[in-house]
């Protein structure tokens, strides 16, 4: 048996970063099923903040006003491609991108983040990180899926009482609590500092191996050969 342990750096509104996901747990799967022995090796993942700041507004703003700004330059033709294109590139991976919907901080996303890390702890000795990744997930979706504002409380509320099991106040008491967003705030600045090339990114096995972007997926499977190999 292997402990593989990931770190991965990543912004909830980074489309590229839900892709580079949903890869990531493709291989995943396709190591423990193929692998001899994969099946018996364990996991461990462990989410960071990290601030993309596409929206410079205080408030949320809708996502096609922005791309209308920051997509100037292309004509509606070369739009469409690229739009075509990452709907593509999507469902290779079982995601159905919307378009719609509105764009805000992601700093109260994040701050859930941490909360299911903190749950993990208490709840599972193991420290597998499954909560985490399931809000990470669940995050993911409403954003890039379903087209809800991350940065609405309602909708942070009905995430958490999902994954985690909380009541509304339980939620809003951890996000009124600015320790939490100082926590979360430090942490994504200093990710800033240390990566250059933009997220997401893959630390896998502390530093030992580094994953910038949303690799394919069997370039996750060589790395886990790899790591088990040198078991």
């Amino acid at each position: 048996m292997a402990i593989i342990t990931i770190d991965i750096i990543s912004d909830i509104v980074c489309m590229w970063c839900f892709i580079g996901k949903r890869r990531l747990d493709k291989a995943i799967h396709l190591h423990k099923k193929t692998y001899p022995g994969g099946s018996a090796d364990k996991v461990v993942i462990t989410w960071h903040p990290y601030y993309l700041q596409h929206n410079p507004s205080p408030h949320s703003v809708e996502k096609r006003v922005l791309a209308d700004k920051n997509l100037a330059h292309m004509t509606p033709e070369e739009r469409t491609g690229l739009m075509n294109r990452m709907d593509q590139i999507g469902r290779a991976v079982g995601i159905r991108l919307n378009h719609h919907g509105k764009i805000g901080s992601t700093r109260d996303a994040h701050r859930l983040i941490l909360l299911s890390q903190i749950e993990d702890k208490k709840r599972d000795q193991s420290h597998s990180g499954e909560l985490q990744d399931a809000m990470a997930e669940k995050l993911f979706q409403a954003y890039h899926e379903q087209a809800k504002d991350i940065s609405d409380r309602e909708v942070l509320r009905e995430i958490g009482r999902d994954v985690l099991g909380l009541q509304a106040a339980e939620v809003d008491a951890w996000l009124n609590d600015e320790d939490n967003g100082r926590r979360v705030d430090y942490e994504a600045q200093r990710n800033r500092e240390q990566v250059s090339s933009g997220v997401p990114v893959f630390l896998i096995q502390g530093k030992e191996h580094r994953v910038d972007g949303a690799q394919d997926i069997e370039d996750f499977m060589e790395l886990f050969v790899k790591i088990r190999e040198s078991t």
